[in-house]
């Protein structure tokens, strides 16, 4: 079990922050709430405190500019010779059912936004963590796309990695997934109430 804690009166200029979360081995949950609260700065937050925890986030919804432009199949070979991507199954695993590897002449300049989105997520979910937060997956993805990450969470899951999420539109995640809503009550983020889809 993870119990993790943003607890501040500095957490934005105008906000204090009150929030607990626990999430045991192999869950999902969402955290879900009205634009502009404080999510994904509540998701970097925990991140900086319990990164000792084996965390690692994705939380910046830039196209993959940090990355020199180079082709798929380089990026590939990049990765897997990686100290940072230690489950290289899963990754090859997801890069096939993902159809970039009939895309691997392509180079990364040239990826949709949602082609961009999945290749971010299967990097990030193939480096072994003990927790994974994650900021909007869904965003840029079709439907086919959604139902891939969605397969990519239920293997962290069966993996027992604990995943926080921040999304808006929660509907392609699987039945059962624990979903928290927080709103701003007197100047300070909070967690409304819990339901599971």
């Amino acid at each position: 079990m993870h119990h993790l804690k943003v607890s501040t009166s500095h957490f934005l200029p105008h906000l204090s922050c009150q929030i607990e979360v626990n999430l045991k081995a192999g869950e999902l949950r969402v955290l879900c709430g009205e634009n502009g609260i404080g999510k994904s700065t509540l998701l970097k937050k925990i991140f900086e405190e319990y990164n000792e925890q084996k965390c690692i986030i994705l939380s910046d919804q830039k196209p993959l500019e940090f990355f020199f432009d180079r082709t798929l199949s380089t990026f590939k070979k990049i990765i897997l010779n990686s100290s940072s991507i230690q489950n290289t199954g899963r990754f090859e695993k997801f890069w096939k059912s993902s159809g970039l590897s009939e895309k691997e002449t392509r180079f990364l300049s040239q990826l949709s936004g949602g082609e961009s989105q999945l290749l971010k997520l299967i990097t990030l979910c193939s480096a072994e963590a003990e927790i994974y937060l994650l900021d909007e997956p869904g965003q840029y993805l079709d439907r086919e796309k959604r139902s891939l990450a969605n397969q990519i969470l239920e293997e962290l899951k069966s993996c027992h990695k604990s995943v926080l999420v921040i999304e808006h539109d929660y509907s392609w995640l699987s039945p059962g997934t624990a979903i928290s809503e927080l709103y701003v009550r007197e100047n300070s983020l909070q967690e409304k109430k819990t339901w599971i889809i």
